[in-house]
């Protein structure tokens, strides 16, 4: 499972249903934001718009956990996701990914791009 939480590495999840891959890919994304990766940079593909509204909620219910929780449970939240060690910057980096929520929500929930260029703007 380390292998699969840390967003430096490739993989593929193929599992079956409840056995936890939302929860896996949202921690995914977390962590990547966590080490400053932008939202449009980051790609998460689902077969369903059930499971895409899922994971949209996800990330926001985590976002405002780490925002609104404790220092101690957002140290937890990390450790459970492979990051043993929070430093104070990342600590303070995690509470702000909630405030930066709005322009995190305006990228999730895109539907079609204008262009095909690295840096298209994305519409409704």
């Amino acid at each position: 499972m380390s292998i699969a939480l840390d967003p430096k590495r490739s993989v593929v999840v193929e599992a079956c249903a409840g056995s936890g891959k939302t929860w896996l890919l949202v921690s995914r994304i977390v962590r990547l934001l966590l080490d400053g990766v932008q939202p449009a940079q980051i790609l998460a593909i689902t077969f369903t718009r059930k499971a895409a509204q899922e994971m949209q909620a996800r990330l926001q219910q985590w976002l405002r956990d780490l925002a609104l929780g404790d220092e101690t449970a957002v140290r937890r939240f990390f450790a459970e996701r492979g990051v043993e060690s929070l430093s104070d910057a990342q600590l303070q980096r995690a509470r702000s990914l909630y405030g930066n929520g709005c322009a995190i929500w305006r990228w999730a929930t895109r539907r079609r791009c204008a262009d095909s260029s690295p840096s298209a703007v994305w519409k409704a």
